[in-house]
């Protein structure tokens, strides 16, 4: 969870100590399965997309500048699609903070 309350337009549980919340366990979703049987495929499919959002937001930011807007520091946006049977825990191990689960899924 979050460790600070910079997040203050999101009901997060702000937890220092306590019991881990657990999920996962669940069985593997259809999607999932196709993409470990076809790991070249998507793997192609994630890097493309990935390079296309890199260009998007290259071309953002100079007409930003061109037009004398200011620089925007905060980040460029991503969602991630990710099986809700899997343990999350492995986008800390990518850089990601889990800031909050709501009903959709998480804002990291």
């Amino acid at each position: 969870m979050a460790e600070n309350n910079d997040f203050t337009h999101l009901p997060l549980p702000l937890l220092f100590q306590g019991k881990p919340k657990l999920r996962g366990g669940g069985a593997v979703s259809a999607q999932t399965k196709r993409n470990t049987a076809n790991r070249i495929a998507h793997g192609s499919y994630v890097k493309r997309r990935s390079a296309e959002l890199s260009c998007f937001w290259k071309e953002r930011r100079a007409e930003r500048s061109e037009n004398a807007l200011p620089e925007i520091k905060t980040g460029i946006p991503i969602l991630l699609e990710i099986d809700p049977s899997a343990d999350i825990d492995f986008l800390r191990g990518l850089g990601f903070e889990i800031v909050c689960e709501i009903e959709e899924g998480f804002i990291i």
